[in-house]
């Protein structure tokens, strides 16, 4: 681990004299710190950006707004986590839910289904699942995240567009094993998951294979 200096007396005046006015990374390059420290440091002492928002923090903002945390973008502005989300949606890039993204449970309200089956339908599908950049306004913090739009309608087609083996074959009236048997002797099968996962077929496969005349 590298060895920190601590803060001098001198650097503090600096802080206390400029921060409201520069943020950190100006500073950070003036006394040889990161405007992380320099960030953490002005948040001990109690000081925060109070001044009116300049083209060129707006062109940042703009720049790192979805690319970086939340937390980090407010440590890099100097300004509060709040600010930046304010400041996002009057500059309309997407307030705390990045642009051309949805929270998971607005995706789950739209497609029928539950948080938790969409995040099931998602897995199966890949389809990523990442934090929103801030938490929306509720008090359900498994909410929290987003996903893209487009994402979700394909995996929800493909989920829908496919069965497990047991339903299936129920539904088709014949034995599990007997429906194995005939997919095991086609291509374009999806392979079986590991043990606990559950084993979606394309509902076409599944006719393709009860409907060629294979030898059970």
């Amino acid at each position: 681990m590298s060895f920190r200096p601590n803060w001098t007396a001198d650097e503090v005046a600096v802080l206390r004299a400029r921060y409201e006015s520069e943020g950190p990374v100006p500073i950070a390059d003036d006394i040889g710190r990161t405007w992380r420290a320099v960030h953490r440091k002005a948040r001990r002492l109690g000081l925060y950006r109070n001044r009116p928002w300049a083209t060129a923090d707006e062109n940042l903002l703009r720049n790192i707004w979805g690319e970086v945390s939340l937390e980090e973008a407010a440590a890099r502005l100097g300004r509060s986590q709040e600010a930046l989300i304010v400041r996002a949606e009057i500059l309309g890039i997407g307030g705390a839910c990045p642009r051309g993204r949805e929270y998971l449970s607005v995706a789950a309200k739209r497609t029928g289904y539950a948080v938790c089956q969409l995040r099931e339908i998602l897995k199966a599908a890949g389809v990523a699942i990442t934090p929103a950049l801030a938490s929306p306004r509720s008090t359900r913090k498994n909410f929290y995240f987003v996903v893209d739009p487009f994402d979700v309608d394909e995996a929800v087609k493909k989920w829908l567009s496919s069965e497990t083996l047991a339903t299936a074959a129920r539904k088709r009236g014949v034995h599990t094993r007997y429906l194995s048997r005939r997919l095991r002797r086609l291509d374009g099968v999806p392979k079986k998951p590991s043990r606990g996962k559950h084993w979606r077929i394309p509902t076409a496969v599944i006719d393709r294979a009860l409907a060629i005349g294979v030898a059970a």
